[in-house]
């Protein structure tokens, strides 16, 4: 006891810390030099992720590096289920934009089986997406405000993120994980009235952009902050694989809605949005743009939503006999049982969709079969993060939440 004594005392007064038995060294003791762990201001970020650990220079940053734990392990579970059925976990990949996960998850067995989905729902999806689009964006720019010193854009985000959720839950049932795609259309229809509340949502949130702009755009403050911080060039964002806000804030126009033409994304004006600096300011003013574009793509989408179905109830069918239980009188009036299950061809199939962070891609084979023999999962916040150490070595500390902050990324995809 008293040698143990001693020993902590002596590395306590030398500053000295225990080498581990791999480490080759000549003695058993070595001075080490003052660390950092830096995380966000995202509530999930500080257990699951630290983005800077290392050593500290004067004012600078000596030495990074990236160290995450697990957040979900709901996609264990997709041996247990059908396909159709693991919809309802896909969503806790990236939880801000929930129905972009909705959508990948359907339009990869869509576009295996070539399913036709009705207008209607195609519409409704444009939609959903685009408002889930603002959601992220928005709950994207309150924390990343926040975690460069400026607090009041962190409450003011909460109004119109609040009303989308309130529309959300109209068409859904649920605020933030809504299980509202199906394969080959949508689970329901739009309630009455709900597209003249979002139209005055419309209305509504062009106000308050103008107020953001106003806000932050124009501060002197943020703009020291920002400008010329955490530049990747176009050649750099090509190279590591960086997609969305990340590449096109690089000066490359590659945007998926117009460049794999999926949904009707074809049939609204709209541009996309880029800038040529690459740093977090064009980061900013990229995700600021792409809100006002989502407004007149659903003020579009609202103008010209179509009648009919909203759902293509022959794909129930799919792979099955023409007199199937699906005409029963149990399955069409008293609808207590489940529909019948999906097949997936003997195909595979890569799937891509532009998410707010960036591409997100599944890669699917199907063996005939209700469950998916390979269900490959490509996040972009993933992708994007790897930029990092490369971004912050020898910057400021102060200058390493500003590059971590403009990169968007969330916990939920990047370690599943």
């Amino acid at each position: 006891m008293w040698m143990i004594q001693s020993e902590r005392k002596q590395r306590q007064r030398h500053n000295y810390k225990w080498l581990r038995p791999e480490e080759p060294d000549a003695c058993y003791y070595r001075p080490f030099k003052k660390t950092t762990s830096v995380s966000l201001e995202n509530g999930s970020a500080g257990g699951s992720l630290r983005p800077f650990r290392g050593s500290v220079r004067g004012y600078g940053a000596d030495r990074d590096g990236t160290t995450h734990g697990t957040d979900f392990w709901d996609f264990y579970r997709i041996p247990e289920t059908d396909y159709d059925q693991y919809l309802p976990y896909v969503t806790r990949w990236d939880y801000l934009a929930t129905m972009f996960t909705e959508a990948i998850t359907v339009n990869a067995p869509e576009r295996l089986g070539n399913i036709q989905v009705p207008k209607r729902a195609s519409y409704i999806r444009v939609i959903m997406l685009e408002l889930s689009r603002i959601a992220s964006h928005l709950l994207w720019l309150g924390p990343f405000m926040a975690d460069i010193g400026g607090q009041t854009p962190f409450f003011y985000i909460f109004r119109e993120r609040e009303l989308i959720y309130d529309l959300f839950e109209a068409a859904t049932g649920m605020r933030l994980m809504h299980n509202f795609f199906r394969i080959g259309g949508i689970a329901a229809d739009l309630p009455h009235g709900w597209v003249d509340k979002c139209f005055d949502f419309c209305e509504y949130f062009l106000t308050g952009i103008a107020e953001y702009q106003k806000l932050i755009t124009r501060n002197p403050i943020f703009l020291g902050r920002v400008e010329g911080v955490g530049i990747v060039s176009g050649e750099e964002a090509i190279n590591w694989g960086l997609s969305g806000p990340m590449l096109r804030a690089s000066g490359l126009q590659w945007d998926l809605r117009q460049i794999d033409h999926y949904e009707c994304y074809d049939e609204f004006d709209w541009e996309v949005q880029w800038q040529k600096e690459g740093d977090s300011l064009a980061r900013y003013l990229v995700r600021i743009s792409e809100m006002m574009e989502s407004i007149k793509m659903i003020q579009q989408a609202l103008e010209g939503l179509p009648g009919g179905a909203y759902e293509n109830l022959e794909v129930r069918r799919f792979g099955r006999e023409r007199d199937s239980e699906w005409n029963d009188f149990e399955y069409r009036f008293i609808s207590k049982k489940p529909s019948p299950a999906f097949e997936l061809l003997k195909q595979e199939l890569s799937m891509r969709v532009e998410a707010p962070k960036g591409e997100l891609v599944i890669f699917l084979i199907g063996d005939q079969s209700l469950f998916p023999w390979r269900w490959k999962i490509r996040p972009p916040g993933f992708l994007n993060l790897q930029i990092l150490p490369q971004l912050v070595k020898r910057m400021k500390l102060a200058d390493i939440m500003t590059i971590l902050g403009s990169m968007d990324i969330i916990m939920g995809e990047v370690d599943r």
